[in-house]
């Protein structure tokens, strides 16, 4: 049942990005748009709120994405590359957190190639990665969605792409990742899958649910 719910949630995400990709570039609403499954309507979250929700998503985003790039670069100021791994094994769940307070929403950041166990996406998480993956716009950076999950709660989900100074912690194993530092990814997170990344891939989403329920 909790699976059925998931799919039928998910098919909310195609209804937003036929809108989103189908119009223009600019935010506009289309959902008074109905799509059916197995005989049930399905209602993205209502325009006014989308529109918020979205706004809201983005700004928290991009205030966690400031925080944790302003950390990760200090720690690679005072120690290198070893010491921006470090950093991220012990202190980026808990600025993640502290933003999340500030907020009143939950953070996450999740992969399919997770190289923290605590950001590996679960089966909802999961189909909004797979649903970014297979549209096809020159620069996923430009896109974002906003979901209904299971429980009611909506959630913003914005895509993380690779940048060419991830490379040295989530590169080519052969050509980017120095050994020493490669040694050191694997003796943190022995089940690391976060690497031979692209710069420009899809590295995984940001996933913002916001702790208010709406209703359909």
């Amino acid at each position: 049942m909790k699976a059925l719910i998931y799919t039928l949630r998910i098919l909310i995400v195609f209804t937003l990005f036929a809108w989103v990709t189908g119009c223009s570039a600019t935010d506009h609403s289309n959902t008074n748009a109905e799509n059916k499954s197995k005989g049930l309507a399905l209602k993205p979250v209502s325009d006014t709120s989308l529109d918020g929700f979205r706004a809201q998503g983005k700004l928290i985003v991009k205030e966690t994405f400031i925080a944790l790039s302003s950390e990760l670069k200090n720690a690679i100021q005072e120690g290198g590359v070893p010491h921006a791994l470090s950093f991220c094994n012990a202190a980026a769940l808990p600025v993640t957190d502290s933003l999340a307070k500030i907020y009143d929403v939950d953070i996450k950041r999740v992969s399919l190639k997770n190289r923290n166990p605590l950001n590996q996406a679960d089966a909802f998480e999961a189909s909004l990665i797979e649903t970014f993956t297979k549209l096809s716009v020159a620069d996923l950076s430009q896109v974002n969605m906003v979901v209904q999950d299971a429980d009611g709660f909506p959630v913003y989900a914005q895509p993380i792409i690779l940048g060419e100074n991830c490379l040295q912690c989530h590169g080519s194993i052969e050509k980017d990742i120095r050994p020493e530092n490669l040694k050191l990814i694997r003796k943190l997170y022995p089940d690391d899958k976060a690497v031979d990344y692209n710069v420009g891939d899809l590295r995984g989403i940001w996933r913002i649910r916001f702790n208010i329920k709406v209703t359909l």
